[in-house]
């Protein structure tokens, strides 16, 4: 049995992003956030950013 793999589009394609307020395109890809890109500079800890 061969499984072949295809790339799907994060953004702008068939998928869909439920509870995300904004994706932030990074170098290892699409990461989807809980809040708004404008509060992250009301947030002091790095921890809720998530990984960079």
């Amino acid at each position: 049995m061969t499984v072949r793999m295809r790339m799907v589009p994060l953004v702008g394609g068939p998928v869909e992003w439920l509870g995300a307020l904004d994706l932030e395109t990074t170098p290892a890809g699409v990461m989807p956030r809980r809040f708004p890109a404008w509060t992250k500079e009301q947030y002091q800890d790095p921890s809720v950013h998530g990984p960079t």
